[in-house]
């Protein structure tokens, strides 16, 4: 049940610390908060940072002349030896273009430019080989050997998560695409395959998918339901939640394990948990 008793965030995020980023006036977290900067009470990734701490306790610079992330993410390349993977750090810009560390270069080095607003998400495939995806207005993309793996979805949103081993995207503002099971860039619909379902609903467009515990909660401009997206897809339903609140602002939607794990979002009346 969603609610409004938290009207106000406190700045006690369980093992956060906050300081001062040098040059910025804003404050930083440490721990396992980092790479994050609350200035006049908002809360906003990368901006403001000379750098990103990683980790392991590297610092990666940030060059001035790049521009402001907008999200980091992971890219998974199979290890020289072993069966592992090593990671690269990367990061999106507001303009949907993506910048992967280059350890040769010791620098961020433009990777690919999506045209438009992009959010990544991370899946594994039969293999349990990460997998990089992009989603946004440009389509569903993947990371693959440092070069871009296309889907047939030529066009979405930034709404996107991973649940159950499927991903899923929303692509128009009441439809849901999602992956084949252990395969997230095959959305091809089929028996027990990829597919997609349409959530039509008086509460307004699609803004936000929420994996929470055993579902994911659809959240509309004005309303809620909760998706039970388990097992086959002909096993598939929604059910509404009431909600009476104020408009949902989709992408502030998270999951805090803070006494206990809890979702929660900001709507223009509040937060709700």
């Amino acid at each position: 049940v969603f609610n409004a008793k938290a009207r106000s965030l406190k700045r006690e995020c369980g093992g956060f610390s906050f300081g001062e980023t040098a040059g910025t006036g804003s404050k930083k977290c440490s721990g396992e908060g980092k790479n994050c900067a609350i200035q006049d009470g908002v809360l906003t990734t990368g901006v403001g940072l000379g750098i990103y701490r990683m980790e392991n306790g590297d610092e990666l610079p940030l060059a001035a002349n790049l521009p402001v992330a907008d999200s980091f993410f992971y890219v998974y390349e199979k290890a020289d030896e072993g069966d592992g993977y090593s990671k690269r750090l990367g990061f999106l810009s507001a303009a949907g273009s993506a910048y992967i560390y280059d350890f040769a270069l010791d620098a961020f080095a433009l990777w690919h430019t999506f045209g438009g607003r992009m959010k990544t998400v991370l899946a594994m495939d039969e293999a349990e080989t990460p997998v990089t995806l992009f989603v946004g207005e440009a389509g569903v993309f993947a990371y693959a050997n440092e070069g871009v793996l296309e889907t047939e979805i030529v066009e979405a949103s930034p709404i996107a998560c991973v649940f159950k081993d499927r991903v899923f995207c929303v692509d128009t503002p009441f439809n849901v695409r999602y992956s084949a099971l252990l395969n997230p860039t095959d959305f091809s619909e089929k028996i027990d395959g990829g597919g997609r379902f349409c959530f039509p609903s008086e509460a307004g467009e699609i803004v936000g998918l929420l994996p929470f515990q055993e579902k994911i909660f659809v959240l509309y401009e004005r309303g809620l339901s909760s998706f039970l997206a388990a097992g086959a897809p002909r096993d598939f339903r929604l059910e509404k939640i009431e909600y009476g609140g104020g408009k949902i602002f989709g992408s502030s939607a998270g999951v805090c394990s803070v006494g206990g794990e809890k979702a929660f979002f900001l709507a223009e009346d509040g937060l709700y948990r």
